[in-house]
């Protein structure tokens, strides 16, 4: 207990003799990838986080990320769900890391970075933000049509 294992290292080590352990190398490194773009890196206790999340043993997980277990497409489905990772990135690389844009504790990222800028801002910018906020929120129509750029017109 207490070590941190640095599974990316490990998984590069392996000498892969035919594509599918290639792929299979690809894929954990894109799963690492994900994880910590999601907020969750590896660190003391890694392994027991996705277990908990994905419903997989601890030693499970680990057989996995060291490349001593076949990623089979259930494992890949519960990983994305627990986390909001985008299956077709993990499986060939396709698309988008994220699928909702959630970090780790669950929260939207968008309001994450809301939050971020706010506090960069003078109280007084930041009031008149909430103030554009509550206006968006109470009349979106009106305010998108002042807000939006307009379409160029046909002539």
């Amino acid at each position: 207990m207490g070590r941190t294992t640095n599974y990316r290292s490990k998984i590069t080590e392996i000498v892969c003799v035919n594509e599918q352990q290639r792929a299979e190398t690809r894929k954990v490194v894109r799963m690492l990838d994900a994880l910590e773009h999601a907020g969750v890196p590896e660190s003391q206790g890694f392994c027991n986080q996705v277990a908990a999340a994905t419903g997989y043993s601890r030693n499970r997980v680990s057989d996995v990320f060291s490349g001593k277990a076949i990623i089979n497409p259930r494992f890949v489905k519960a990983l994305c769900s627990a986390f909001g990772l985008e299956e077709g990135y993990i499986i060939n690389g396709d698309g988008n890391i994220l699928t909702q844009q959630i970090n780790a504790t669950g929260t939207d990222v968008a309001i994450t970075e809301a939050v971020k800028v706010l506090q960069r801002m003078p109280e007084l910018d930041r009031w008149y933000s909430v103030g554009v906020l509550k206006e968006l929120e109470e009349h979106p129509d009106a305010f998108y049509a002042r807000h939006r750029p307009r379409q160029k017109t046909k002539e």
